[in-house]
This record gives C-alpha cells, structure tokens and sequence, in this order.
C-alpha cells in the first residue's frame, strides 16, 4: 500500500513540475513578445528558420542555375534582386544562404555550450589544480580571434563551412567555461548540494542534476549571443575565400563575387549585405530580449529607473 501511495505522489509530483514548466515558459513567450526588441528578434529569427527549412519552396530559381543571356540585371519582376555575373538569381542565392548561416550559428553555439558547460562544471566543482589547469587552457584559446582561428583551422582542414562552426565553438568555450564555473562556484556550497553531498550522492550527481539546472539560464541567454557571431565569422570566411566553395551559394562569398561590379550593378552587394545586418541585428535583439524575458527584476529595476 504505502509502495503505491508513493508512486502515486511520485507521479502527481513530475506532473506539477511539468504544468509549472509549461507555465513558465508561456509567461517566457510573453514577455519576450511584449518587449519590442525581443518581437523583431523573435521575427527575424523565425523568417530565417522558415527560409533556411523551406528555401527549395521559396526560390523561384535553382540557386546555380545559368542564364547567362541575362547576366547582372538590375532587380525587376523575374529577377527580385536581379543576377550576377553569371545570370544566377540573387534572390534564389540569399534565400539558399539562410541554410548555410542557420546552419553554422546553431552548430557552433551547441558545440561551445557542450564543452564549455561541462569544462566549467567541473572546474568550478573541483576547485583546486584541476581548475587551474581548465581555466588556464581557456584563458589561452580566448586570447585568439575566432577569425584567425578560423584561418588556422582552414590552412590545417581546408576550406569548408564546417571550419567555421569548429573556429566559433572553439572561440566560444572559454565564455560558457568561465560564466559556468561562476555559478557553480557559489551553488557548491550552498545548503541543498551539501545536504546532497551527505546524504551519499556522487560527485557527477551533483554537478549535473543540482548544479547544471541554476547555469541553464544565463547558458541560453549567452547561446543566443554567441550565434550572430557565429554567422558573421561564417560570412567573414567566406568572403575571404575560406568557407564555402562556389557555386554553393553563401553570403559571404556573394559579396566577394560582388566587389567586381559594383559599379555595373550596384544591387549586387547590397541584398546579401542587408540580410547579414538584419539576421545580426536580429539575433542580438532576440538575446537581449529573451535575457529581460528570463529575468524579469530587470524590467522592472528599468522602470524604477
């Protein structure tokens, strides 16, 4: 009797938690739309995910398809943005990007967090030499830009977007190692994780089921600001040569295909450009807006204000 009295209240418990997180997160989704930051970040965010997922659906053109009668038009009604040098629609090519900046800024976020989270977990936990030495190898990795990290790495494993995703995860663990091992430094000591300690759970218990869970917060927060870093550094590689081939269609390499005609077509440049600002832009709107959705004394410390 009392075996299921328990499984009764163990079920009735997962189901309060699940109803209190569903809860918290549509109080989230509020707040976030309610912030206009948040909104056009949320916006902006959402019409590269669809671009990204539907681009075969939006495209009118393939995005390497010739037409070379109709190289570098001017935007018009076939052509939205008009073509390049070599009569390819731009518009089919910015749409096809989306796919390869989505792409790189969500791998390489994911990536940074996974290692930097657990690195700094166990750094802060263990204290000591242990976090001497993690710390130490961080404080090296973020004294060189994701740029020319993404430059050596290249030289080593050859042009490739993927080269991109290993420089920004790379450049990003420091970040999410340090802003971890923070939280985990001053939760160790606190009196649930050692009443835990006592009562004989592990080590790794601890660290992952009661600490990991009060760093997943800021950890979002700063996923969200490491992604439009992620995207440029893609674009800035592919401008420079060094990420995606031709004719696979990205907007990095789309401005350096540009810069030989920008006084024939001027348009060339401008779309891709216009899409890495906005996408940037976006996404930083989005972090700042979902970090006041996460914390919401910050809102109202602003109004006290």
């Amino acid at each position: 009797m009392n075996g299921l009295n328990t499984t009764k209240t163990d079920s009735e418990t997962k189901k309060y938690k699940r109803k209190f997180s569903e809860k918290k997160l549509v109080s989230v989704f509020i707040r976030l739309t309610k912030n206009p930051k948040g909104l056009f970040g949320m916006i902006v965010l959402l019409a590269l995910i669809i671009m990204a997922i539907f681009a075969q659906e939006l495209a009118p053109f393939d995005p390497v398809e010739l037409h070379l009668r109709d190289k570098l038009q001017m935007p018009n009604a076939t052509y939205w943005f008009g073509t390049d040098e070599l009569g390819r629609d731009i518009f089919s090519r910015v749409i096809h990007g989306a796919d390869i900046s989505l792409e790189v800024g969500l791998l390489a976020v994911i990536l940074g967090a996974v290692v930097g989270v657990s690195t700094g977990l166990i750094a802060g936990y263990s204290g000591g030499s242990v976090d001497s030495v993690i710390m130490r190898w961080w404080d090296t990795i973020l004294a060189f830009p994701a740029i020319f990290l993404g430059i050596a790495l290249v030289a080593i494993l050859g042009p490739d977007p993927m080269v991109a995703v290993l420089a920004v995860g790379i450049n990003t663990m420091p970040t999410f190692a340090r802003l971890t091992r923070s939280i985990a430094i001053s939760t160790k000591e606190i009196e649930f994780v050692s009443a835990e300690r006592a009562l004989g759970a592990s080590n790794w218990s601890i660290m992952f089921k009661s600490i990991l869970p009060n760093c997943l917060t800021p950890v979002i927060v700063n996923m969200a600001l490491a992604a439009p870093g992620a995207i440029l550094v893609e674009a800035s590689l592919s401008y420079l040569g060094l990420g995606a081939q031709p004719p696979d269609p990205t907007w990095g390499n789309m401005l350096q295909e540009a810069q030989a005609y920008l006084n024939q077509v001027p348009t060339f440049s401008v779309f891709p450009g216009v899409f890495i600002t906005l996408v940037v832009l976006g996404m930083n709107f989005f972090a700042d807006g979902l970090q006041d959705a996460l914390d919401p004394r910050r809102i109202r410390a602003a109004k006290r204000g």
